[in-house]
């Protein structure tokens, strides 16, 4: 049942022996998780920078979660995050990481933070109330938290989404679609839900300097999002080449390794004020 539920074809399968240790290896990580949110020590966030492509300047950057078991070790978002979905925890992470987000964003006026929401907290009424609660608080404003969600919230429940996303925005959050280019959006979505920034997914950046059909289709891309209205964020920058080319095209934004990693908040507040010496195209 649990992998049909999962599967993309959300279709009747037959049991099939292998199911089993995947099945297990899922509920051990979902016992792990319970037990390692009564210890938040285990988990702390890491900021990467996002850089403007006109001026190089940083005022904004993603937090990314990260959990450090004592039995497991690093174990990687790709893992426990579905786990979290599909169990409920994700909401305990969530308000987890808007704390100590919100903690950091109170020791700066200036910077702003994107932070991941799961398609099942922007469906969740209480989410708005936690994150308003979180806000005042700290003292934070709250344009200085953007909220970004995947392509793949747009059509489950798009009448739902964008009553959630309006409210957001009235309670002064810019809202980020994050890897765009991998899923299903449509031009009407991306109209109907007023996004700020289009995070552009790193699979349609690679190979944008050797590879015309790639640059083609990065610059429709570029131009869609333009003519919307959209702020743009080419995800997955690993080379000054690609750096260069991306702000020749107009890209607004530009996040990845050719910048930096995951940084704590002080080393990323650092990192900005040395913004001058950042080059995003030699």
């Amino acid at each position: 049942m649990y992998t049909s539920k999962s599967s993309a074809s959300n279709m009747l399968i037959r049991y099939d022996a292998e199911i089993d240790p995947s099945r297990v290896e899922e509920l051990e990580l979902e016992t792990e998780l319970r037990n390692a949110l009564k210890h938040p020590e285990q988990f702390s966030v890491t900021y990467q920078p996002i850089v403007t492509s006109s001026n190089s300047n940083i005022d904004l950057a993603e937090a990314l979660v990260r959990w450090q078991s004592p039995t497991l070790g690093a174990v990687s978002p790709a893992d426990f995050i579905p786990v979290a979905e599909a169990s409920g925890l994700i909401r305990h992470i969530t308000s987890m990481v808007l704390e100590m987000v919100c903690q950091d964003l109170a020791n700066s006026k200036t910077m702003k933070v994107s932070i991941n929401i799961s398609p099942v907290e922007i469906s969740d009424p209480n989410f708005h109330d936690d994150l308003a609660h979180s806000v005042r608080r700290h003292g934070v404003a709250p344009e200085q938290i953007v909220i970004e969600l995947t392509e793949g919230v747009l059509v489950e429940n798009p009448r739902g989404l964008a009553a959630s996303l309006q409210r957001l925005r009235l309670m002064g959050h810019q809202i980020a679609l994050d890897d765009f280019g991998t899923g299903y959006s449509s031009i009407g979505y991306l109209r109907q839900m007023e996004f700020t920034i289009l995070k552009i997914d790193k699979s349609l950046v690679d190979g944008v300097t050797t590879n015309k059909r790639a640059r083609d289709v990065l610059s429709a891309t570029l131009d869609l999002a333009k003519a919307i209205g959209i702020r743009v964020l080419a995800e997955g920058v690993e080379t000054q080449e690609q750096a260069k080319l991306l702000k020749e095209m107009g890209f607004d934004f530009q996040q990845g390794f050719n910048f930096s990693a995951g940084l704590n908040f002080d080393d990323l507040l650092d990192f900005a004020s040395k913004q001058g010496k950042i080059t995003v195209a030699a």
